[in-house]
């Protein structure tokens, strides 16, 4: 099986970054607030009554993968590099919780984006750890 280059290796990295750090700066009070909110276990929920993942290649992924690639090879030849990528808002309401559960919270805004992310950065895992045993 073929190993993945570094490339996808910071693609991964980038992704994971640009989601907790973005998306942490939106949501709670303090800073420490918003990293917990992202940085904890936690089961995100798609309500029924959003509609199907709908992104297709050209309109949404591509510019998406323009932009990851872009800010990946960025942190490779700077590590030190402060260029960002806005991946927009994304709107979630906390469930009620069991004691012993993991927090649940539906995603009302951003369900796209997220599904997306997560397919990266699930073929990024893929491709850098090979498949199976």
């Amino acid at each position: 099986m073929k190993r993945a280059g570094p490339l996808l290796a910071a693609v991964g990295l980038a992704v994971a970054y640009a989601v907790l750090h973005r998306l942490g700066r939106t949501y709670g009070s303090t800073a420490q607030e918003r990293a917990d909110n992202f940085n904890l276990p936690q089961h995100l929920v798609i309500p029924l009554f959003q509609r199907s993942y709908v992104w297709d290649e050209i309109d949404q992924w591509l510019p998406l993968w323009q932009d990851v690639r872009r800010l990946a090879e960025l942190r490779l030849t700077d590590s030190y590099s402060s260029a960002t990528h806005f991946l927009g808002a994304v709107v979630v309401q906390a469930q009620d919780n069991q004691t012993g559960n993991l927090p649940a919270r539906n995603v009302i805004d951003g369900q796209q984006r997220l599904t997306t992310l997560q397919l990266l950065m699930d073929a990024a895992g893929f491709g850098v750890g090979g498949a199976g045993p």
